[in-house]
């Protein structure tokens, strides 16, 4: 037990991802829109045929418009993305905290 004055800090060297989830990290995008839709698709079907029991989580790490061409398109792609997948979820909760 730690007092109020102690702060834990997270070690990323021994961070873990619990035996029963998947992670999907997803870095640059860059508003390479299919590109993203390729991957946010291949990631669906991923997480659609986990074993009952498995949970996912999807992470992006990088930049999602700086670059190419297709900023808006990219923005509305991960907007629609994020309602498919809490719509899922309100189905099958898939996510680990």
């Amino acid at each position: 037990m730690t007092d109020n004055n102690t702060q834990i800090k997270p070690d990323w060297r021994t961070a873990t991802i619990p035996d029963n989830a998947v992670l999907f990290a997803i870095g640059d995008i860059h508003a390479y829109t299919p590109v993203l839709e390729t991957m946010l698709n291949s990631i669906v079907n991923k997480i659609e045929k986990l074993p009952a029991g498995v949970k996912s989580k999807i992470i992006f790490t990088g930049d999602y418009i700086d670059r190419g061409d297709s900023a808006p398109e990219t923005i509305n792609a991960l907007n629609e993305f994020k309602k498919q997948m809490d719509a899922k979820a309100d189905v099958e909760e898939k996510s680990f905290p």
